[in-house]
């Protein structure tokens, strides 16, 4: 609860309005900054789903590289996530807050498996 001192009680309403809309930037911004620090201490590992990926880190199985753009109305996500892994099959992610994103995959070596594949493929073409 909050302590609003007695001038929020016995002042204008206008004041009232205008405490309560600088409270709300407060918590807004205090919400940011929390969010902010859980993401990144809970890093996803590179590869795994929410995990960074490049041509050095590589997505696990079922999984591709691209980007993804948060669904409408999440509570702390408004920014695109790039370069991360995410579902190939439903191309969704839903990050550890509960915000669900739309992912694109970007054709970067996308998985693991392809990687593996491609390499047993060499393997077995040299042999011949």
């Amino acid at each position: 609860m909050i302590n609003r001192g007695k001038d929020y009680y016995t002042g204008s309403k206008e004041d009232r309005e205008a405490a309560d809309e600088a409270q709300k930037e407060k918590t807004e911004a205090l919400e940011s900054q929390l969010v902010a620090a859980f993401r990144e201490e809970n890093k996803p590992a590179a590869g795994t789903s929410g995990g960074m990926c490049s041509e050095v880190h590589l997505c696990d199985t079922q999984l591709c590289c691209g980007n993804s753009t948060p669904d409408a109305d999440q509570k702390f996500a408004t920014e695109n996530l790039e370069n991360i892994c995410a579902s190939a099959l439903t191309l969704k992610y839903q990050e550890d807050l509960g915000n669900n994103y739309t992912h694109v995959c970007t054709g970067l070596m996308a998985t693991k498996l392809f990687a593996v594949t491609a390499a047993a493929m060499t393997a077995a073409i040299s042999l011949m």
